[in-house]
């Protein structure tokens, strides 16, 4: 007498076309996830530059004077001397490296200062200038 067998799991070909759909759309999820990751850095970024900026014009307003400094990616609120002198603490602290700088005239405009932030690790890409301008606060 024959027994008839069920068959049980999958064949070599169902599995390749899985794998291949899983594929596929690993393909287009991954360079859209990473490029919102980019996207959040630049606005984290421009939103710290823009605070640090408002927070050096109510140090210039109470001492007269901006203040210049670094703020190093990593740092705390304590241990930095720009952002304990200005009562401020990014949110992003350890992604980026803040410059603060007086008295550039390198493009023939005097700025009072100018901000640039550097990222680190995975913001790396988040490089920029902020700065005060003849047409207000913008970034350069």
């Amino acid at each position: 007498m024959a027994y008839i067998r069920k068959q049980a799991g999958y064949t070599l070909m169902e599995l390749m076309i899985a794998v291949g759909i899983i594929g596929v759309l690993a393909a287009i999820a991954i360079p859209t996830y990473n490029n919102y990751i980019d996207t959040s850095c630049l606005s984290a970024a421009r939103t710290n530059l823009e605070t640090l900026a408002s927070f050096e014009e109510n140090y210039n307003i109470e001492n007269g004077s901006y203040l210049a400094g670094v703020h190093t990616a990593g740092n705390n609120l304590v241990s930095s001397g720009l952002m304990a002198k200005l009562h401020w603490d990014p949110n992003d602290k350890d992604q980026y490296t803040y410059v603060v700088a007086l008295n550039s005239a390198s493009s023939g405009i005097n700025y009072d200062y100018v901000v640039t932030v550097t990222g680190v690790a995975s913001c790396a890409q988040a490089n920029t200038t902020y700065g005060p301008t003849e047409q207000g606060y913008h970034q350069q």
